[in-house]
């Protein structure tokens, strides 16, 4: 576990937030609700095509981050492996903080 994701997945797990892609201009956070069971086949999945993400658990939340030049990317053109598994996104690219490092 990172502790960079850990707090992404505490401070979800607190405020309310499951199975949401979060969007930023270098990378994306995906939050993900359910057992560890998910946790492992979504880390299993990522692991294939994007060797160099965060993950971290806390109470019933997993979360993933994964460095990528998003940049002005339209979020449905994102891979299937963020779409997919979550229920909606939040794009903070157009907000105060678009970079996964300064969330």
């Amino acid at each position: 576990m990172n502790e960079k994701a850990k707090i992404f997945a505490e401070g979800f797990n607190r405020y309310g937030g499951g199975n949401t892609l979060n969007i930023y201009e270098d990378g994306l956070v995906m939050i993900l609700e359910g057992p560890a069971d998910r946790h492992l086949a979504a880390r299993d999945i990522l692991l294939k095509d994007f060797p160099g993400f965060e993950e971290g658990r806390h109470g019933n939340l997993s979360a993933f981050m994964v460095p990528m030049d998003v940049g002005n990317r339209d979020p449905l053109d994102l891979p299937a492996h963020f779409i997919a598994p979550t229920d909606g996104f939040k794009d903070h690219r157009f907000e105060g903080v678009q970079s996964l490092y300064c969330a």
